[in-house]
């Protein structure tokens, strides 16, 4: 009779989905404030001088007309300042207390450090159901050099990533901006223009640039993050611990486990219960953006 798991529902075989949908809640809500923001900003501070309306707001908004230069060119340079002040501290503000580049100090650490340790915990339960038992407390393991440096690792992954999908969105609402002062939109006509770089729905690919080669919106990224880098994590995590461990080369291996129903991919159903290393695993996990595969160990 095989050994018991930690897998208890083949449509979410690494058990992180809740985990998945809490960060993904949590990143659009801080992509709906800068929605907000850049909606205020344009038109009831109208920050570029193209309404006869006055409706003066409270900062981080810009000054009433603050962005009412001569130049288009510098309009757009003045507001994408200000969108990029906004981002760090709307989306990518760390602890309170922490600096701008400490990522050990990320809000969104909390979520990623969950999903690691529940990797770890998994794999201690499994490895427990195949004789193998290890009595250290758990706040000791993860004192461990081996954990700190790979949680500083996936840290380091998910914060650039996230600032990656604010870099590309600043340039193409650059772009978008640039255009529509440029044709003359009005200033509802320009924040709902903007509002398309990082709102816009229906693009399910999970590729950055859907089949028709378009940009994919900023918050439908964030999402596809959210759920690859907790899967990621997990994963890290049940690696790590088996390095912890001392396990060497040949001392233990890992099972494929795939998500069971009709969405799992050709490639992931093809490794199905495929036996692998753990060097193998931790580089072959996620498969893709939005993975559901995991990993059970199997001890030689």
């Amino acid at each position: 009779m095989a050994a018991k798991n930690h897998i208890k529902n083949p449509q979410d075989p690494a058990g992180v989905l809740k985990l998945q949908m809490k960060y993904e809640r949590a990143l659009l809500k801080r992509f709906n404030e800068i929605e907000k923001y850049i909606t205020k900003a344009v038109v009831q501070q109208d920050c570029f001088g193209l309404s006869n309306e006055i409706t003066v707001m409270q900062a981080p908004l810009p000054a009433f007309r603050e962005f009412n230069f001569t130049t288009n060119t510098q309009k757009v340079t003045a507001f994408i300042e200000w969108l990029n002040k906004l981002i760090n501290e709307e989306l990518l503000y760390l602890a309170v207390g922490g600096d701008i580049g400490n990522v050990n100090e990320f809000w969104g650490n909390v979520y990623i450090m969950e999903a690691y340790k529940k990797g770890t915990n998994d794999i201690r339960f499994d490895l427990r159901q195949q004789g193998v038992y290890d009595f250290k407390d758990i706040d000791a393991v993860f004192n461990n050099p081996i954990h700190l440096e790979r949680v500083g690792t996936v840290f380091l992954r998910n914060f650039e990533q996230l600032k990656a999908i604010t870099n590309d969105m600043s340039k193409l609402i650059s772009s978008v901006l640039a255009e529509g002062l440029m044709v003359g939109d009005n200033p509802r006509v320009i924040a709902n223009t903007l509002l398309e770089v990082i709102e816009k729905k229906g693009l399910g690919n999970i590729d950055l640039i859907d089949k028709l080669g378009r940009f994919m919106p900023s918050k439908r990224r964030a999402e596809i993050l959210a759920r690859t880098e907790i899967i990621r994590a997990h994963i890290e995590g049940a690696v790590a611990e088996c390095e912890r461990m001392g396990y060497k080369e040949g001392m233990i291996f890992a099972e494929y486990i795939a998500g069971y129903d009709d969405r799992v991919c050709d490639k992931c159903a093809s490794m199905h219960h495929e036996i692998y290393k753990l060097d193998e695993i931790r580089n072959l996990i996620p498969v893709h953006p939005q993975c559901r595969c995991t990993f059970v160990p199997i001890v030689k």
